[in-house]
């Protein structure tokens, strides 16, 4: 199940994140009520969302990305995410949107299906929808010290933020020294 954060209301900082698309209707719909009724304006939202894992391979981003700025009813979204490091086999949005973990839940043996895509190729795309206007910064969840080093090493624009767990039971230290130097935003999520 997707999780979402929002915060409408007093006159702070208004950050908003949808996971992969989960939800983007329906806070779609509360985007343009709060926009006709004077409630907040674009500029003063920070909205994210993620890219799913049957999206990485390098022509299924900017169309994930631009599905859920439809939904969502805006033009950019302020951090567009990787959320896992790994590529699943994609399913198109005419199939089942969102398409979470399995593949064909109807199969007589439902499995996660895996796609051969590195990194890197999903990267280089997440990469032109900032150049395409899409998204303002772009980011990754749930990658280790290894795999973070070798995105940037490869990265035109490096990673705005790493969110990661972190909790008294997963520190990770490494994974945040390093990012502390390399990544301009952590965030952290306590998962109980």
């Amino acid at each position: 199940m997707s999780h979402r954060r929002a915060r409408l209301s007093g006159g702070r900082a208004r950050a908003l994140e949808d996971t992969e698309g989960f939800h983007c209707a329906d806070l779609g719909d509360g985007f343009r009520r709060a926009f006709a009724d004077g409630l907040v304006t674009r500029d003063q939202l920070w909205v994210t969302t993620k890219l799913w894992n049957t999206y990485h391979a390098a022509e299924h981003v900017e169309p994930a990305l631009r599905k859920s700025l439809s939904d969502l009813g805006l033009d950019y979204v302020d951090l567009f995410l990787m959320h896992f490091p790994l590529a699943q086999r994609f399913v198109p949005f005419e199939t089942r949107y969102p398409p979470e973990w399995i593949f064909d839940p109807t199969a007589a043996h439902p499995t996660i299906e895996l796609a051969n895509v590195p990194l890197h190729v999903t990267w280089e795309a997440m990469e032109d929808t900032v150049r395409n206007g899409l998204a303002r910064n772009i980011g990754v969840c749930n990658f280790n010290t290894a795999l973070l080093r070798d995105l940037i090493a490869g990265a035109q624009i490096p990673p705005g933020v790493l969110q990661v767990e972190l909790h008294p039971y997963n520190q990770q230290p490494k994974l945040l020294r390093y990012a502390q130097e390399e990544v301009r935003g952590l965030v952290a999520q306590l998962i109980i």
